[in-house]
C-alpha cells in the first residue's frame, strides 16, 4: 500500500498526530479554528475523518459540527 500525503502534512495520512491538531486548533480563535477544520475537510479528507473518529471517541472538539464526506 502506497503512503498518501495530503494537504502538505510532512507524514502520510494514517500517521498525522491527531491529539496534536486537537490542541492546536482549540489554541485558535474559532474563527481561525472553522477555517482550518474547514480546509482540512476539503483538502485532507482521510486525516479529516481519522480525526473525527478519534475526537468523537476522546469527547474532543465537542465545539465543531462535523461535515459529512460523501
Amino acid at each position: 500500500m502506497d503512503d498518501i500525503y495530503e494537504w502538505e502534512f510532512p507524514e502520510p495520512s494514517h500517521l498525522v498526530d491527531l491529539e496534536r491538531i486537537c490542541m492546536e486548533v482549540n489554541g485558535v480563535p474559532t474563527f481561525l479554528a472553522l477555517m482550518y477544520m474547514r480546509n482540512l475537510f476539503e483538502k485532507a479528507p482521510i486525516v479529516y475523518n481519522r480525526l473525527k473518529i478519534w475526537a468523537i471517541k476522546n469527547n474532543q472538539m465537542n465545539w465543531h459540527n462535523w461535515f459529512d464526506n460523501k
